[in-house]
């Protein structure tokens, strides 16, 4: 009789972890609005316009679980240099003056913790479109940690540590831009 009780309760956490992974699978991917760089303003302001093109990341296929959507990204970096005052216009396509070109190197997330600390690895490249002129070529490693003061479900902590990763990147890469020459 004990032995069928212990069995139960093993049978029953087995099931609960079952149940834990499957809603992890469950996770959205990262929130463009979420990866933008609020209110910063770049040193140098220019008037140039720039094409952003986005690569590495996940495409916006609605199934994705957890990570960084191409589309919503390049959404996010493209709002964060205008607020910035980086360039003057952004060109969804089209002619431009400039352009920036984000690759998601690596993305490494954690799948269980109280703390979840996400690494993000993005190489941008700045091109004058002129002359075809590398002006920066940067890869930029950054980490974002989201602990349960953040959010008690585990898949929204990583959802929340990819987006505050993907922020930091973008603003990390805007103050490596205030050295460019254009």
């Amino acid at each position: 009789m004990r032995l069928a009780g212990l069995l139960q309760v093993r049978l029953s956490r087995l099931l609960l972890g079952a149940a834990v992974v499957a809603l992890a699978a469950c996770g959205t991917p990262a929130q463009r609005t979420s990866m933008e760089v609020p209110g910063v303003a770049a040193a140098k302001k220019n008037n140039h316009s720039v094409t952003v093109n986005v690569s590495g990341g996940q495409k916006s296929d609605g199934n994705a679980g957890i990570g960084i959507v191409d589309a919503d990204f390049k959404a996010a970096i493209e709002a964060s240099l205008l607020r910035a005052g980086a360039f003057g216009s952004v060109q969804a396509s089209g002619p431009a003056g400039y352009t920036l070109s984000a690759n998601i190197i690596e993305l490494r997330m954690p799948t269980m913790g109280f703390s979840m600390t996400v690494d993000l690895e993005v190489a941008w490249t700045l091109t004058r479109s002129s002359d075809g002129a590398v002006l920066m070529r940067k890869a930029v490693r950054n980490s974002f940690t989201a602990g349960v003061s953040d959010a008690f479900a585990g898949v929204t902590r990583v959802r929340l540590a990819v987006e505050g990763a993907a922020r930091g990147n973008v603003q990390l890469f805007l103050k490596e831009l205030e050295g460019v020459t254009f």
